[in-house]
């Protein structure tokens, strides 16, 4: 399998609040800042029997108010060549919202519809919640790592046009810390357990 990636965006890093003077934060944070990611991906599918080819592209946005909100927007299309004359086509678009008011807690929500050709999957729709409890590492000014952190997420999904309907629950447990840290990079170990009920 051959992966070919090419992306394109801008992002800002922000300074941690510990590092502000005290009369910067006594004022309220407005700065508004924008992130756009253009992605396209190629995946060669050798000494197969069905698939042949895929190509994947589309687009990631996010809009953050300060250090407390963050509104996320990801839409993208993958079509998947077979060898024998079929081609799926899938749109995936993704809205999602973040909140960091809490100390140390990530709390985030959003949906996800999913169309295509696929008879099966598509219309799905999916909802999801989670949370994510951090314990900070701290680095010249800027918080780039975790020392670890914890999270639970449940999601809800349904596919209306699957045989006579499916519904999915799933719950994720994860835990995760830092390993080790150097001068622009660090090495991570995380671990998930996931619950998946489907009904039918």
């Amino acid at each position: 399998m051959v992966i070919l990636i090419a992306s394109t965006g801008f992002a800002e890093l922000r300074e941690s609040r510990s590092d502000r003077s005290a009369s910067a934060e006594n004022q309220a944070d407005l700065t508004l800042s924008f992130t756009a990611i253009g992605y396209l991906g190629e995946l060669s599918y050798h000494n197969t029997t069905a698939k042949d080819l895929s190509l994947i592209q589309g687009i990631y946005l996010a809009a953050a108010w300060g250090e407390e909100h963050l509104l996320e927007a990801e839409f993208d299309s993958l079509e998947i060549s077979f060898r024998y004359p079929w081609t799926l086509n899938q749109q995936d678009i993704t809205l999602a919202y973040a909140n960091y008011s809490i100390p140390n807690l990530k709390l985030r929500a959003g949906g996800h519809f999913l169309g295509g050709d696929d008879e099966a999957t598509s219309d799905g729709r999916a909802l999801f919640a989670g949370t994510r409890y951090y314990v900070p590492y701290n680095l010249e000014g800027y918080y780039v790592q975790y020392s670890w952190d914890i999270g639970l997420e449940g999601c809800v999904s349904s596919y209306p046009h699957y045989t006579n309907g499916l519904s999915v629950c799933q719950l994720t447990l994860s835990h995760g810390f830092n390993l080790c840290h150097g001068d622009g990079w660090y090495c991570r170990n995380e671990a998930k357990a996931y619950w998946i009920h489907t009904g039918e």
